[in-house]
């Protein structure tokens, strides 16, 4: 049995009337439709799409907090000026997204920032044809003398936005390039009219997915069919999930013993 059986068979329906995780293929979907699965807390990569409430760190289960930007009440904060500042010799594309050679090597640097859960490649995260399968999908490109120093990737629904990936080039240094390339998915969304930008998620507790929390007007998915303002964050420390008592040692020990 592996462990996502595991979860569902135990867990699945008993808690916040949702399945701790799912998975399902789809490899065409409209914009209503990507709509809907944002909002009820689901992802994808490629054709693959997964809506889990718990990730691994450091050995123990962490609750998987979906995060929105509103991006009608957007404002930028000091930081985030400073860093348009900061890229204002730089050249900014923006179209549909592909794959080549370039956004390769790019990747492969970026990943080298990694110890752990390395990717492979980026479609690891983006269909052979990510401009149309499973949507569309558009790309954030940032040249610096004609040179890519970074790529990201996000997808484009009806009234709403989500970021996919992003990976830059460690070597170019002080420009912090990945919220530079979210502040542009941020503007792209105002200017087409759409009225979020899906962040993908954070923690509830602190964890390297903060950045995404320093952004005015998000909001948070609190798996009960609910999108709240994240200060009131707080309101999920006081819930948990039976998982989260478990390491996964435990949890393997449960499996062997089937």
């Amino acid at each position: 049995m592996d462990h996502r059986t595991w979860f569902e068979e135990r867990f699945g329906d008993d808690w916040r009337s949702v399945r701790v995780s799912q998975v399902c293929e789809l490899h065409r979907a409209t914009p209503d439709m990507m709509d809907a699965f944002w909002r009820d807390g689901w992802r994808h990569f490629g054709a693959t799409f997964f809506r889990d409430m718990f990730s691994v760190v450091d050995n123990r289960f962490r609750l998987v907090v979906p995060l929105r930007i509103d991006v009608e009440r957007y404002e930028l904060s000091d930081s985030q000026r400073r860093v348009l500042r900061k890229n204002d010799d730089v050249q900014v594309v923006i179209g549909d997204a592909s794959i080549d050679m370039e956004k390769r090597l790019l990747f492969d640097k970026h990943k080298q920032r990694f110890r752990d859960n390395v990717p492979e490649s980026l479609t690891d995260f983006l269909s052979p044809v990510p401009s149309f399968v499973p949507c569309h999908t558009v790309e954030c490109c940032v040249y610096y003398e004609e040179r890519l120093i970074a790529a990201s990737f996000f997808d484009a629904g009806a009234q709403a936005c989500s970021s996919v990936y992003a990976s830059f080039d460690p070597d170019v240094p002080r420009r912090s390039l990945g919220i530079f390339t979210l502040l542009h998915e941020i503007q792209y969304a105002q200017e087409s009219g759409r009225r979020w930008l899906y962040l993908g998620y954070g923690h509830r507790e602190n964890s390297h997915y903060d950045y995404k929390k320093n952004f005015h007007s998000t909001e948070f998915y609190n798996w009960k069919g609910e999108w709240l303002p994240l200060e009131h964050l707080d309101q999920l420390a006081q819930e948990s999930h039976p998982i989260e008592h478990l390491d996964v040692d435990t949890l393997l020990s449960s499996l062997r013993a089937q």
